[in-house]
């Protein structure tokens, strides 16, 4: 089960690495910008965005794939988030894409939430639920995800204790038995390539638990610590 989980979460990761592109595959029209030698401002990108929607509320605006993307929310309704993409030769709003709906967006809130955003698509009202652990307010997927990880780290750490040869045998932690057998020969290369990524896998297990801690929300690394909702807000 563990496993299940932790290959979700990764494939939504790297899947997620590509949203832009995703995005732009999926809604060519929102990427048709003329062809220009000059381009408009940020400032005047912003403008024509908020002359199309005057009470978008702009959080920023940056340059993507080829066009203006102002970023920001609508006044009102779910899944608020929006992006307004401006021709950046000609300034004309090309169209306005949902930054938070769609696939994307459940593979968004599976992975940063374990479908508890209900600023997402893909939102689901268990894992929103909020319990209270030693003290800290954690919602059922932010406590899931950082199980997760510690459960990645845990795995991570206890493979270089069984893989640990010793000092005086470090060679054989790095050899290939190819004469011995189909099961040593697989055996080998499981400890081989369990430990060429080990480095990955506890970047992973530290950063995803160290993502649970939010300003207000302390999370899971601080759980287990027991360092107290407070002092991790720094209050």
């Amino acid at each position: 089960m563990t496993g299940l989980l932790l290959l979700m979460i990764t494939l939504s990761g790297v899947i997620l690495l590509y949203a832009p592109d995703l995005q732009k595959l999926f809604h060519p029209s929102l990427y048709d910008a003329t062809p220009a030698t000059q381009t408009i401002s940020a400032e005047r990108a912003r403008a024509a965005a908020l002359a199309a929607v005057p009470d978008f509320n702009v959080d920023r605006v940056i340059k993507n794939r080829g066009i203006w993307a102002v970023r920001g929310e609508l006044p009102d309704g779910e899944r608020s988030q929006r992006e307004i993409h401006v021709d950046p030769g000609t300034g004309d709003v090309l169209g306005i894409a949902d930054a938070r709906g769609g696939v994307l967006g459940v593979l968004t809130n599976l992975h940063t939430c374990a479908l508890g955003c209900d600023d997402y698509a893909g939102y689901w009202g268990a894992m929103a639920y909020e319990l209270n652990v030693l003290g800290n307010e954690l919602r059922v997927g932010e406590l899931l995800l950082g199980l997760i990880a510690l459960a990645l780290l845990g795995l991570s750490l206890s493979g270089i204790v069984l893989w640990w040869p010793g000092i005086k045998r470090m060679a054989r932690g790095f050899a290939l038995r190819r004469r011995k057998g189909r099961y040593a020969v697989n055996y080998d290369l499981h400890k081989l390539a369990g430990m060429a990524a080990i480095p990955f896998l506890l970047m992973w297990a530290i950063t995803g638990a160290g993502l649970r801690v939010q300003a207000g929300r302390p999370g899971l690394v601080c759980t287990v610590a027991g360092v107290p909702a407070r002092r991790a807000a720094g209050l």
